[in-house]
């Protein structure tokens, strides 16, 4: 019998099935059916397709029976479409329960719009919320403010820090919505929501309620405030409290805005600016421009108050300006205490003291400028108040004149005295013997230097300091610079006075012959008891320009040379400090960590001893087994290192039983992780048992 074809429409599938794809699966089966009937492969089948208004329960009755005259369609393949979907709509449930996150789900979020899990941290709300994708190039943490810092290559990827040392608005991108570590990737909300940190303003110090608007913070690393910033910092509006709670209940909705430097607008044209600078509108290029204010014309009086020709204009308030008229002919301009004004002319006069006199010519009986001449002349002795002396006392030759007391200028021969045939200065002399001598009998300092500053320049002459400076030099017999001594002038020295016991000298250690040659040795001599009737210096010690120390030598072969034995006393450090050198030895109670099957471990006192950047430690600990088999104790180290590898501790113990088949040895290495020592043995005892270790490592 002749039969239609089955084709109902999608509006009429719709009528009766609940989702697409169900109608994907009928039309499908429709189209499988056609073409067994068309084969002649199944008979009786028919569908009302024509008649629109066919129920759906005769429908599916007629599809029943198709399912049952023929094993064609059960046996049809399912049409496999994993790479893409051809539908009118998609619904989705607006009712079901929140499903758990995973990265790329779609789904109702329960209010207005989809979500789309982005990251196993963050979802995004279709439509509301806008991030970026970033690599971190520090750690942030979820709340953070973070900015721009620059992109991953070609590869367009963003990167982003925690905001700090903004001086742009413009690189603020938005807050972390999920904790990045450095170098990891992840997202910035710039737009929407972010819930889940603390938005009490505790961690910032201020507290905020809901509704407060929040900027970037400049005092802290990726940090917001609730205070708008003093300027210069940009002014960035960042988010919006919505729920103002601590730890991971709080929320706030994000919409980045940066006001624009006054630089940035349009019509603003910055070149150059410096202080006191003012913006003037340039009509040709049509634009504001900054100009310094001497350039700006100060215009006629007229256009500063309304003011006549002559006028002068002054402040009379804050923020207003008068003008005073001129004056009549001859007036001077003063001061009523509180306002400019004009004074008229007043007749001179003069009176004369008993040092100075002043004496008029031509006609001054109106005014002082009037006065065609003055002559100033004095009498007796002008005091020093007055630019004189103050004393009529002639000074002899040789005397330095200070002002005394009262100012009066005076001298002390016997103790500040000019030697002008020798050029000698005595301070506590009259009779100089050098240049600079200097005698007292008191028990304080001859001589201080100072310097109130910060000592800068110290060693390019510029800075303060005492310098002694020698002429030509070289490393043959012109190599002395000039010397500190030490001597005495005891009257018991009759063949040699003053005789000095010690000095320190510089001396050149090459020949200067080039701008770019100095180099200097300093040398310590001293005198030995009883040198005999001169000085019998001895030089005991020397530090050459290569910053090698000579002890006892003075040609030292190694940056500390010492000819003779060296003692240090610092025998007993327990707690080693940077002052206490790298030359010591000391003692400590180690700190022990039962790391691998250890019941208890004991420590006892430790001996060590440091060179340099080497320590050796020994002594004892009492370890008692878990068992038999490997065992591990870590052991703290008497100076702190920061080791890497294992190999940098290495020493051994063994057991102090003389028991020879109970003897157990054992290695100490490095454990890197923890910055000790570890020592490693097979038990073969259960006891508490005592062991001798000792191992060497390296402070780094």
């Amino acid at each position: 019998m002749a039969t239609q074809k089955l084709n109902l429409t999608r509006d009429q599938l719709a009528t009766f099935l609940n989702n697409h794809e169900q109608i994907k699966q009928f039309e499908n089966l429709f189209a499988l059916a056609n073409e067994v009937a068309s084969a002649d492969n199944a008979t009786g089948i028919s569908i009302q397709a024509g008649n629109a208004q066919a129920s759906a329960v005769d429908a599916l009755a007629q599809i029943a029976a198709l399912s049952q005259d023929t094993g064609v369609v059960a046996l049809a393949p399912v049409e496999q479409n994993n790479n893409s979907v051809a539908t009118d709509y998609i619904d989705f449930s607006t009712t079901a329960p929140a499903p758990t996150i995973k990265v790329g789900r779609l789904y109702w979020n329960g209010g207005y719009t989809l979500n789309l899990d982005m990251t196993p941290n963050v979802k995004q709300a279709i439509g509301e919320s806008q991030y970026y994708y970033i690599k971190a190039t520090a750690n942030i943490t979820k709340g953070q403010l973070v900015m721009f810092d620059g992109a991953v290559g070609s590869s367009g990827v963003l990167k982003g820090k925690p905001s700090t040392g903004v001086t742009n608005g413009q690189y603020i991108m938005g807050i972390a919505s999920e904790a990045i570590a450095n170098n990891a990737f992840g997202l910035v909300n710039s737009f929407g929501v972010v819930r889940g940190f603390d938005t009490t303003g505790t961690p910032y110090g201020e507290v905020w309620a809901d509704g407060d608007i929040l900027y970037y913070n400049p005092s802290f690393a990726g940090g917001l405030t609730k205070n708008l910033p003093a300027s210069p910092t940009p002014h960035v509006v960042v988010a919006a409290v919505i729920n103002a709670g601590p730890g991971g209940s709080g929320s706030v909705f994000v919409r980045v805005q940066a006001e624009p430097l006054v630089s940035q607008l349009s019509d603003v044209f910055i070149s150059g600016i410096a202080g006191g600078d003012l913006l003037q509108y340039d009509g040709v290029q049509q634009r504001w421009e900054n100009v310094p204010a001497s350039t700006l014309p100060v215009g006629t009086a007229t256009n500063l108050a309304g003011g006549a020709a002559g006028s002068v204009p002054y402040q009379s308030a804050p923020s207003t300006t008068a003008m005073l008229p001129i004056g009549v002919a001859g007036s001077w301009l003063g001061s009523s205490g509180t306002l400019p004004q004009w004074n008229a002319p007043a007749a001179l006069t003069k009176t004369d003291d008993t040092n100075v006199t002043l004496t008029l010519g031509g006609s001054a009986s109106t005014a002082l400028l009037n006065a065609a001449s003055l002559t100033l002349g004095w009498t007796g002795t002008l005091a020093a108040t007055r630019g004189g002396t103050g004393t009529s006392t002639a000074f002899t030759a040789g005397s330095v004149v200070f002002a005394g007391t009262s100012g009066v200028y005076t001298q002390d021969n016997a103790n500040f005295f000019w030697d002008d045939s020798n050029n000698r200065l005595g301070i506590g002399t009259a009779t100089p013997a050098v240049q600079l001598h200097l005698a007292g009998s008191s028990t304080t300092a001859l001589a201080r230097i100072a310097n109130t500053g910060n000592g800068a320049g110290a060693f390019d002459g510029s800075g303060a300091g005492l310098e002694l400076l020698a002429g030509a030099m070289n490393s043959g017999a012109n190599k002395y610079a000039p010397a500190i001594k030490f001597g005495s002038t005891d009257p018991d020295f009759t063949t040699t006075n003053p005789k000095f016991g010690a000095a320190i000298v510089a001396t050149a250690a090459q020949t200067y012959s080039s701008d770019t040659t100095g180099g200097m040795t300093l040398e310590f001599w001293t005198a030995p008891a009883n040198p005999g009737t001169g000085s019998g210096l001895v030089q005991n010690m020397t530090l050459t320009s290569a910053g090698r120390l000579g002890i006892g030598t003075a040609a030292p072969a190694c940056l500390l040379d010492v000819t003779g034995g060296i003692q240090t006393s610092r025998t007993t450090v327990t707690s080693p400090a940077t002052t206490d050198g790298n030359i010591f030895s000391g003692s400590y109670t180690p700190t022990l960590t039962n790391t691998t099957n250890i019941t208890s471990s004991t420590a006892s006192t430790l001996y060590y001893t440091r060179v340099g950047n080497v320590v050796a430690v020994f002594g004892r600990v009492n370890i008692t087994a878990t068992a038999t088999g490997n065992t591990l104790l870590g052991i703290s180290l008497p100076i702190a290192s920061a080791l890497t590898t294992n190999g940098q501790v290495a020493g051994m113990g063994s057991l102090t039983s003389s028991t020879v088949a109970n003897n157990t040895f054992g290695r100490i290495n490095a454990d890197a992780t923890n910055d000790r020592a570890q020592f490693q043995l097979n038990s073969t005892l259960t006891t508490d048992q005592t062991y001798a270790i000792n191992f060497t490592y390296v402070v780094l």
